[in-house]
């Protein structure tokens, strides 16, 4: 990654903290995140902060051939697009917090079994972006949110282990202090206790 001189539009935040240290030689000079992708076709030696789900698929569009790289694939790993609760919820609510779990899950389930319907909601809300686009976005998004092997029971489901790695990444980049037990980060329907 970044071997040779360049740009890296991109916000100065922990994913990047972590590829400093993961690539300490990258001779990548950093610039303020710009809106959209016009200076990303402009430079030739651009680097761009990006959804894989948006700005590639505008460039391709624009005629670009964009190369993707995942910050997951270094190591870099944390879930993203995640919905929070309060722990007094949880632990007062656990039913409601079940059906939430369980509502996302069937969301997700019919969307990545058939994008098409919401599709076509979410284009009536946001018309800049054709059908084509939204139906690119939901086949790039799919191996990531539902990966190969993955159980499709299993989906949204969040492990200690994975939560114990982003919390040492998070300590070893003096993000946080101390890392907090993966069972203080999440809770899973297991853990919610039966259902009443």
């Amino acid at each position: 990654m970044f071997t040779n001189p360049g740009t890296l539009e991109a916000e100065d935040v922990t994913w990047l903290k972590f590829l400093r240290g993961k690539f300490p030689s990258a001779k990548v000079s950093l610039t303020s995140n710009s809106p959209g992708i016009a200076t990303f076709l402009a430079k030739q030696d651009l680097s761009k902060q990006c959804f894989i789900t948006s700005e590639p698929l505008q460039a391709t569009t624009a005629g670009s051939d964009p190369q993707t790289f995942l910050i997951a694939d270094a190591g870099y790993n944390p879930y993203t697009t995640v919905v929070i609760a309060r722990g007094e919820m949880v632990r007062k609510e656990p039913e409601t917090i079940r059906k939430m779990i369980l509502a996302l899950r069937e969301g997700w389930r019919g969307y990545l079994d058939d994008p098409s319907p919401a599709n076509t909601v979410m284009g009536k809300l946001n018309r800049e972006m054709d059908a084509q686009t939204f139906a690119a976005a939901a086949g790039v998004q799919h191996p990531l949110i539902e990966p190969a092997g993955a159980s499709k029971s299993a989906l949204g489901e969040m492990t200690n282990e994975r939560w114990q790695a982003l919390a040492q990444q998070l300590v070893d980049l003096a993000v946080i202090k101390k890392a907090p037990p993966p069972t203080e980060c999440f809770v899973s329907l297991d853990r919610l206790g039966p259902t009443k």
